[in-house]
């Protein structure tokens, strides 16, 4: 694909389609499909995060679709359990199933985001206000404190010292991924506030969960005994991991999970995930992987938190462009039958968006420099005027002697910000492929 080709308006319209595709697939109970049209059930998980994808995009006006967001919501609301949990498929079709901490997770976060805006009206609004608090509190009740430490499991278990979440590698990869879900519940999104006291000291806990695995993979993944075989089969796993802990420390802060040395480490490898793609699809065969199929979500969400320019994901989202159907979904893998579409969907839409504000982000940051400097030349120029006049009122010799050394100093500085603004303008064509 040529860079031309590549532009704000040929994602957005990728956008449009994702989200069209996104509205047809709503059940007869307002939730999304569980994987697809052909599934028997509403999934609660897949409608939280499709609302997850409407409540920031800003690629599509909320008054577009509002009348559709709104039963999606009440959909939520009808699903949540008397204690506050919410359970992974609709209550209709499993009442056995037991609550999900994951789900659950996803739920609080989605509700929240939807209070954030000024389109509900009516007693909607109470009714998702109650409906956080409840599982925020089963969240908090459902979370297994060990020492410093708080992290979930993927159920609320009675009896947390049997859980070892660093048992092994499998144990690890599970605690983090239900904690990260989790702890989406108990983030404040956009400044939202609800959370108790005891939630917030949950939250230093769990950083330093997150902060201890972080270290631990990023250890084991590096570790010189490792084979290069091995470190390929490791890589989607690695991936995920910095996922889910690099995205969950935007919400609590940076500085508290990981430092800039390790974001360093972190990016290398995600590097080695884009330009390592023969090895990912190599992969995509071996079903012991469970996370392939978000690799590229995974890699181009966290890369994107991590200020990567946008440039360097450009490999990324050309292949979400291509890899969309004539409907506008995207299809997803699950045990290599390639039949899902909805949370694939999702995520492929929530990439696509934050590659625009990536972009956006970029260009203001880029022309407030190109900005600066412009007046750093002005200011320069105006200094070598003032310069060269004071030189005229001094005696003969001493303007022979300091015309010289003004000349180039006046020369060198004005070269040095017309170079550097040369390169704002060559970047500045470069970002013209998003135009």
């Amino acid at each position: 694909m040529e860079q031309s080709q590549l532009d704000i308006k040929q994602i957005e319209t990728a956008i449009i389609k994702g989200a069209k595709y996104l509205l047809r697939s709503v059940n007869f109970d307002n939730g999304l499909y569980y994987e697809n049209e052909t599934s028997s059930c509403s999934g609660i998980w897949t409608t939280a995060e499709a609302l997850e994808f409407f409540l920031t995009t800003r690629t599509l006006p909320i008054v577009a679709y509002c009348d559709k967001i709104q039963p999606m919501l009440e959909y939520l609301l009808s699903t949540q359990r008397n204690d506050g949990s919410w359970a992974e498929f609709s209550e209709q079709e499993n009442k056995t199933q037991v609550s999900s901490t994951i789900s659950t997770g996803h739920c609080v976060y989605a509700l929240k985001l939807s209070l954030v805006g000024d389109f509900l009206e009516g007693p909607i609004k109470e009714n998702i206000t109650n409906a956080i608090a409840k599982g925020e509190n089963w969240l908090s009740k459902c979370c297994i404190e060990q020492n410093q430490y708080a992290f979930w499991w993927d159920i609320d278990v009675s009896n947390h010292s049997d859980i070892n979440p660093n048992e092994n590698e499998e144990s690890r990869m599970k605690s983090i991924f239900c904690s990260f879900y989790s702890a989406l519940g108990i983030t404040n999104p956009y400044n939202f506030s609800s959370s108790s006291d005891k939630i917030e000291i949950l939250k230093s806990k769990v950083c330093l969960f997150f902060k201890e695995q972080l270290n631990w993979f990023l250890d084991y993944y590096g570790s010189s005994k490792q084979s290069k075989a091995a470190k390929e089969k490791l890589l989607p796993n690695v991936v995920s991991i910095l996922f889910w802990i690099v995205n969950i420390a935007e919400f609590f802060g940076r500085n508290n999970v990981y430092d800039d040395k390790t974001a360093q480490k972190i990016k290398k490898i995600l590097n080695e995930s884009i330009f390592n793609s023969h090895i990912i699809r190599k992969i995509k065969i071996n079903e012991e992987v469970e996370y392939i199929d978000n690799i590229p979500y995974h890699t181009a969400i966290t890369l994107m938190n991590l200020q990567t320019n946008i440039d360097d994901l450009k490999n990324i989202i050309e292949g979400f462009l291509k890899e969309q159907q004539s409907d506008g979904f995207w299809y997803g893998n699950f045990k290599n039958k390639y039949k899902v579409k909805i949370w694939s969907t999702s995520e492929a839409l929530l990439v696509l968006e934050k590659s625009i504000h990536s972009y956006n982000r970029e260009l203001v940051n880029l022309k407030d420099k190109y900005i600066q400097l412009r007046k750093y030349f002005k200011i320069s120029l105006a200094i070598s005027i003032i310069l060269a006049i004071t030189a005229i009122f001094k005696n003969l010799d001493d303007v022979i002697r300091y015309i010289p050394n003004l000349i180039f100093n006046s020369i060198s500085i004005i070269s040095g910000i017309i170079t550097i603004l040369i390169y704002f303008r060559e970047k500045f064509d470069n970002l013209k492929i998003f135009k």
